[in-house]
């Protein structure tokens, strides 16, 4: 697994709860500016629209090399998942008022892949105490 994109908001904004992992339907100059890790996750995020999967705000900028017509660089982008995760993901982001989010993006044996979460989005409070806990373990390994 070689990591590409990461969402370093999501762990700060967001509580995550259950994984799944997804393909991305991409055009070839997309996947070669995604293998430069070129792109940015921190505004993305899932919707389900008549059982598919679409991420949306995924900042992919243009190949350096591509002579084609400009893409739209945030454009919708399909996910590949099976019918049952996305019905079983529905069912329960639907029950639990529960948001998805895009984790990371990463190459898996030659294909784009990428790590989605259920989450729940964070309060101010609870972004406070992990900030406090994050300065408390800075403190321990100092010492």
């Amino acid at each position: 697994m070689r990591l590409l994109v990461n969402n370093k908001k999501a762990k700060y904004n967001y509580e995550l709860l259950d994984k799944y992992e997804a393909g991305i339907s991409l055009s070839g100059n997309e996947v070669k500016s995604l293998a430069l890790h070129h792109g940015k996750l921190d505004d993305s995020y899932v919707i389900i629209r008549k059982n598919e999967a679409y991420l949306l705000n995924l900042l992919i900028p243009k190949y350096k090399f591509d002579t084609s017509k400009v893409l739209n660089e945030t454009r919708t982008r399909k996910l590949l998942l099976h019918k049952s995760e996305i019905l079983k993901i529905d069912l329960i982001k639907k029950q639990q008022s529960l948001v998805i989010i895009p984790y990371q993006i990463y190459f898996v044996n030659n294909k784009i892949k990428i790590s989605i979460y259920l989450a729940r989005p964070k309060k101010r409070y609870d972004k406070r105490q992990t900030i406090k806990e994050r300065e408390i373990n800075k403190k321990i390994r100092k010492y």
